[in-house]
């Protein structure tokens, strides 16, 4: 028979009641229930006690955490009565003091409200019930349902559904609109003299609705009409290419929307051939799923007549993509029912590398989307004398890494910038490193205005850091941020820019691959062991 009586708890809980918010004792009891008696895991027992507690915390107005983060704080309080639970067998001052300590407060309350909780709450009475229930003995209750406060939200709720309903009547309007004025325009080519009066009475009830004058209506129609039959003059050619096969590719952006204020995820779909490259469309996505993505990709496929010549998928290796069960490649295979050539993004692959080790490196601390040394950085830009920089050979860190590797990765940079580059900046980031290794490259010793600097520009890691290295004698930064610099500075130069710039080449990447491995495995710090960890979750 399991045990009913925990030690320092009491009583298991199946759930939590009353009317009050829960308290520690009331989270611990239930979660010794469904550890002890239904046999779930920590974890598992954590998340639904959780979720109880949440039900309290929404009846009470009163914003929370993340679940995730109330997880984490039920674990630490269980953590503390597992520390008192090993010891309970000595009998000194000390373990009766922190029992006592810990049994005082239980019965307080299990604070999961938000950190700025106060000044989100709009209600004043709200604000002082959650201030009451912070103080020992938690007084005050919950009452019955405010009908007013429930009143707005309905109202508010209702308002919302009926704005949504219109605006899906607003687009499936303008839809069967275009679609008329595209058949119009496409029987008026054919007879000019067939007039279809059902669409053009109704674009000219919608036209007068809008007060468009006459004059105006006709320059909007004939557009209209030319653009439609643009669109079909575009599709004729593209079918007389008669192309063997084609490479899809996609990549979700987030874009504004043209008709609201709102974003919204547009998929820009791709096809590629020999010497041909066309954009077959930019569909919106209702959410950024693999099910929403192949849809998207398939009915374009579809439209475009392309489905029997697909062979290849070039893609990010997202997990909305990538997924063995749910992802857009794999559900494009079951809807083509064939076997496809899967060609993931290697840069992509690369960009989530150096994203791992700049997390770990902490060059900055981070508070937001923004990286604050980069920011302090491109404001002091204006004060840098480029004339004067400091190359790795200064630094006693960089020297004794990077001198073995110097010749090899100055000759590779040099090789390269003989490339011809789709963006300047693969260029810019080159010749920071050769800089830095103290060669000079072929346009001259130059250094570009630091740009943006924001978290999801992963070149920008690079550049700046290398940079920030470069005139360290001019810019002040702290020794701990000097340090994290030249480690990630060694790792860019030593186990990346080559890796960086191969990776595009399809052939040699199956031995680039094992011997970066190798590399990485070799590496002086533990920048190896996390770049080897992201690397092997994308092979």
């Amino acid at each position: 028979m399991p045990q009913q009586q925990i030690y320092l708890i009491g009583s298991l809980n199946n759930q939590i009641t009353g009317s009050k918010l829960p308290s520690k004792k009331d989270c611990l009891s239930v979660l010794f229930y469904n550890m002890r008696l239904v046999n779930l895991n920590l974890h598992d027992s954590s998340r639904l006690v959780i979720d109880e507690c949440l039900i309290f915390w929404k009846k009470a107005q009163i914003p929370t955490h993340y679940g995730s983060d109330c997880i984490k704080k039920l674990k630490k309080v269980y953590e503390d009565w597992r520390k008192l639970d090993k010891n309970k067998t000595r009998n000194t001052e000390t373990q009766k003091a922190h029992e006592n300590k810990f049994k005082e407060q239980l019965e307080d309350l299990f604070d999961i409200s938000h950190a700025d909780a106060l000044n989100l709450i709009k209600i004043n009475e709200d604000r002082q019930f959650l201030l009451k229930q912070r103080e020992k003995g938690p007084p005050g209750c919950m009452l019955g349902m405010d009908m007013k406060l429930a009143g707005i939200e309905k109202r508010k709720a209702t308002r919302e559904k009926e704005e949504d309903g219109r605006k899906k009547r607003r687009e499936m309007e303008t839809l069967k609109l275009t679609e008329r004025l595209r058949l119009s325009s496409l029987s008026s080519s054919e007879d000019p003299d067939m007039i279809l009066d059902e669409p053009i009475n109704k674009t000219t009830a919608a036209l007068d609705k809008c007060k468009i004058s006459g004059r105006d209506t006709v320059h909007l129609l004939t557009a209209a009409a030319e653009s439609f039959q643009s669109a079909e003059a575009i599709k004729s050619t593209f079918f007389d290419l008669n192309l063997n096969y084609v490479n899809v590719h996609w990549d979700s952006k987030l874009l504004s929307n043209i008709i609201s204020k709102e974003n919204v995820d547009r998929l820009p779909i791709i096809i590629s051939s020999s010497n041909v490259e066309k954009l077959l469309g930019v569909p919106a996505l209702a959410s950024d799923t693999g099910k929403e993505i192949s849809s998207a990709v398939y009915n374009l496929l579809l439209d475009w007549d392309l489905i029997v010549k697909v062979q290849a998928f070039v893609f990010d290796t997202t997990s909305s993509n990538s997924s063995r069960l749910n992802g857009a490649c794999v559900l494009l295979e079951q809807l083509l029912n064939r076997d496809i050539l899967f060609f993931a993004c290697r840069h992509h692959v690369f960009e989530i590398i150096l994203q791992a080790v700049f997390s770990y490196v902490k060059v900055t601390v981070m508070n937001g989307p923004d990286i604050p040394l980069f920011k302090r950085f491109k404001i002091f830009w204006k004060n840098v004398d480029t004339t004067h920089f400091r190359i790795y050979s200064t630094f006693k860190k960089s020297y004794k890494y990077l001198k073995d590797v110097e010749n090899e990765i100055s000759l590779f940079c040099r090789q390269r910038l003989n490339d011809n580059f789709l963006r300047d900046d693969y260029r810019e980031f080159i010749e920071l490193i050769l800089i830095f290794l103290g060669g000079s490259p072929p346009r001259g010793i130059k250094f570009r205005q630091p740009g943006a600097y924001h978290l999801a520009r992963w070149m920008a890691k690079a550049m700046y850091c290398i940079k920030i290295v470069l005139f360290s004698d001019q810019f002040k930064i702290t020794t701990r941020e000097q340090n994290s610099l030249d480690d990630l500075c060694c790792f860019i130069v030593k186990c990346y820019i080559q890796e960086w710039i191969t990776a595009p080449n399809p052939i040699a990447a199956p031995i680039n691959d094992l011997l970066y491995l190798k590399k990485l495995m070799n590496y002086h710090d533990k920048l190896g062991e996390v770049a080897i960890k992201n690397f092997l979750n994308h092979l």
